[in-house]
This record gives C-alpha cells, sequence and structure tokens, in this order.
C-alpha cells in the first residue's frame, strides 16, 4: 500500500470511527412519548394489558412472585375506565394527566462502584423533572377518575447490584419496586391491585409519574422526562438484578415493541456498557404493556418499602357524608328513611337477604339495624342500605359500621 492509499484509508477509518458516536446518540427528539405514533406503535390505540399476569414467565405478561396476593390488595385506587378506554385498547392521548409543576431541589441519586458492586442510594425524588401535585387537587380533572390522596414525600433507597450481572438459570419472578432510572424514580410493575392496567386506569403527571399508598413517586412507562431516553439504544436505569434498562430504540432508530422482546422485557445485542461495547442482555422500555421489567433474568435485589397504610374504616370514610360535615357531594349521599326491607344491595353482586343477614363471598354478616336510607358508590360498585323511619341516621351508621368495615376490605 502507497502513502496516497494509506492517507485516504487512514481518513475513511478516521470519518467512520467519528460516526460512531452520532449514531449512538441519534434522538427522536421530535417524538413525543405520550402523543405521537411511529411505525411500530400508536398512542392513540396500546393494548390493554387488564389481567395479564402468569405463574410462570411469559411474553406479555407480568410474573408477579404472589399473584393471589398482589392482585387483591385492599387500596382504592382509580374509581374505573375512563373514555379514553376502548375494549381492547385505551388511547393514552385522551387519558387526563395530573396537574401541576412541582420541582425538588433536594432530589438525590448517587450510583458509584465499590469492588464488583454497583451502589445506589438517593430519596426516590427526580432529578431535573417536576412532578405533579399530589395529593391530587379536587380542581384538578384527574381527581375525578383518581382522587389520589397520598402525597411525595422522600424515602431512603439505598442497594446494591452487581457491576456485571449473569443471567440466572431460571427467571424470577418481580416484587415491588422493580428498578431505578438515572433521574433517581423508582420503577413499579405496570398491574394496580384489582389487576387493571395500572397506567391505563391511575392518574399520572405529564412525566408519567403518580405516588403511591406509602408516598413514593414511580413510574411504570417510559416517560418524555428521563434522560437519554429519546436516544437510540441508549442507558436510562438499572434493575434490580444489575442488567441495565435501555431507551425504546434499538441502534438504527426503529422503536421497538414487546413483541421483539423475551419473556422478560429484555433482549441481547450490542449495547455501551461502562464506557465499552458488549453483546450483552439488558431490558427495553417500550410504550405497549407490560412497558419494562416483566421477570428478572438475574438475582435481583431488594429495595424495602415502607408500609402503604392501612385500608380506610368505613366510620372515617364515610362520616364525611353526614350533615354538618364537608363531605364530598358526588361520592356518597344521604336519603330519607323508607319502607324497603333492610338489606345492602351492590350492583351486580350482593343482593338483599331480607334482613336475614347479607352473603358477601363465604362471609355471612349480621343485618343492618333499622335507621335511614345510605348509599356510596365504592370502586364502581353502589351500596344502598335502608333501616327504619324511627332511627335517625346517625344511630343507623352506627349500627351498619361492623358491617360497612368488612365491606370497605373486601372492595
Amino acid at each position: 500500500m502507497n502513502w496516497v492509499a494509506a492517507k485516504l484509508l487512514a481518513a475513511a477509518l478516521g470519518l467512520f470511527v467519528a460516526a460512531l458516536p452520532i449514531m449512538a446518540s441519534a434522538q427522536n427528539a421530535s417524538l413525543d412519548l405520550r402523543a405521537t405514533a411511529s411505525a411500530t406503535l400508536n398512542p392513540a390505540a396500546l393494548p390493554l394489558g387488564d389481567g395479564k399476569y402468569s405463574t410462570t414467565p411469559r411474553v406479555g405478561y407480568l410474573y408477579p412472585c404472589l399473584p393471589g396476593v398482589f392482585y387483591s390488595i385492599t387500596q382504592t385506587g382509580a374509581r374505573g375506565g375512563g373514555p379514553w378506554l376502548h375494549g381492547a385498547t385505551w388511547n393514552l392521548t385522551e387519558k387526563p394527566f395530573v396537574q401541576g409543576r412541582v420541582l425538588w431541589p433536594n432530589a438525590d441519586l448517587t450510583i458509584s462502584v465499590s469492588d464488583d458492586k454497583r451502589v445506589f442510594s438517593g430519596n426516590g425524588l427526580p432529578l431535573g423533572a417536576p412532578t405533579g401535585i399530589f395529593p391530587v387537587q379536587e380542581s384538578d380533572p384527574a381527581h375525578y377518575w383518581d382522587p389520589n390522596p397520598n402525597p411525595l414525600k422522600a424515602q431512603s433507597i439505598s442497594f446494591s447490584v452487581p457491576v456485571n450481572p449473569i443471567i440466572a438459570d431460571k427467571p424470577s419472578c418481580i416484587e415491588l419496586p422493580i428498578a431505578i432510572g438515572l433521574d433517581g424514580v423508582v420503577f413499579f410493575s405496570a398491574l394496580d391491585s384489582h389487576g387493571r392496567d395500572e397506567p391505563a386506569y391511575e392518574m399520572q403527571d405529564t412525566c408519567g409519574g403518580m405516588s403511591a399508598p406509602n408516598n413514593m413517586y414511580h413510574r411504570y412507562q417510559p416517560s418524555d422526562c428521563m434522560p437519554h431516553i429519546h436516544e437510540n439504544n441508549a442507558l436510562v436505569g438499572y434493575a434490580l438484578d444489575g442488567f441495565g434498562i435501555f431507551s425504546p430504540y434499538d441502534e438504527d432508530g426503529k422503536e421497538l415493541s414487546t413483541k421483539d422482546l423475551d419473556e422478560c422485557h429484555g433482549r441481547t445485542s450490542p449495547i455501551i456498557w461502562d464506557g465499552k461495547r458488549v453483546t450483552m442482555y439488558h431490558y427495553v422500555l417500550t410504550r405497549d404493556y407490560p412497558y419494562s421489567i416483566s421477570c428478572f433474568r438475574g438475582v435481583p435485589a431488594h429495595i424495602p418499602l415502607p408500609p402503604p397504610p392501612p385500608a380506610p374504616s368505613f366510620s372515617s370514610w364515610f362520616r364525611g357524608f353526614l350533615p354538618g360535615s364537608q363531605g364530598r357531594p358526588g361520592n356518597g349521599s344521604l336519603g330519607s328513611a323508607g319502607s324497603e326491607p333492610v338489606g345492602i344491595y351492590p350492583r351486580e353482586t350482593a343482593q338483599s337477604d331480607m334482613g336475614l343477614g347479607i352473603e358477601q363471598g363465604k362471609t355471612r354478616l349480621p343485618p343492618p339495624s333499622k335507621g335511614a336510607e345510605i348509599r356510596f358508590d365504592r370502586n364502581g360498585q353502589r351500596f344502598f342500605f335502608k333501616c327504619a323511619d324511627e332511627d335517625t341516621t346517625k344511630a343507623c351508621v352506627d349500627a351498619l359500621t361492623p358491617v360497612l368495615d368488612t365491606i370497605m376490605q373486601a372492595h
């Protein structure tokens, strides 16, 4: 090879090498994850994930550790689906978002390496991104669908994972939380306590986050507020087994979906890992269910969570609607007494037992005492109580409290 040819080859190689970082950091900045369709997915018609959990790892399903318990937690959550639900799909572009723009200057996340461990320490608040106002304000349109009463509070997050994780002999089930983003926000798995597609029902803010009953800010999906989320094949967080979580785009800028990934929502392909280009397993955030990690390919660490508050009792929840209180119209009502038989009439489920008792699953409850008429809605079901005319509303509420406490726990 002569000098001129060598010079030309070196120049060509230099151009090629110089182009690699540009390809790796190519962005889809014009793509609004909440509103813009791609050749892969349309946010106006996302597949609904209701009930998609399994007792074994399965593509497109969550693999929870305790499905029978995890999906029957007695928390109120969203009241039900809105007009953005369309059969087997839901329209993210039509769904309300929690209003407000709250910045958290005390947000903190430190990621360091000690020997063979990657160490995380933070408080769970978002770095450089706002949240909505939690509890959700009554003036917020989102409040009608999800009156989330949980304020955001700084947490104490500390855990470590392997710097170089390895794939375990078999996948592991998931608990909460499942990962942490580079902005310090943790990720939860995407079904609510009723087994519904959480992002489709619960009200998130414009950054895709919300507060949990234990006051932890968290996400389920990719968010425009996340660092590097619009870059091709870019690291955006870490799973609790140490593997990376990457943006929704491959090296060529194609948006990935669940069908491109394995049963744990990941794949093996070339990535940049700790500054080196390697071929390695990693998870991928997608705009379609289950959105993030559905099982762990490695051995997960554990982030202890503060316990959520107990489910509210009827006496604390309902007394706000008694005369003279500051109850919220539409969430409960008191009517005049009548002569219909004693009974409870929740829509589509229980029936009146004509004063002899109420069948609620396998639990036979004592009949309500006599008194005023009481009606209220709870998680999409309407409950109706009627007692005799001679007792006051308060007396009827006092007598019904044991019955209603049981219903509150069951619904």
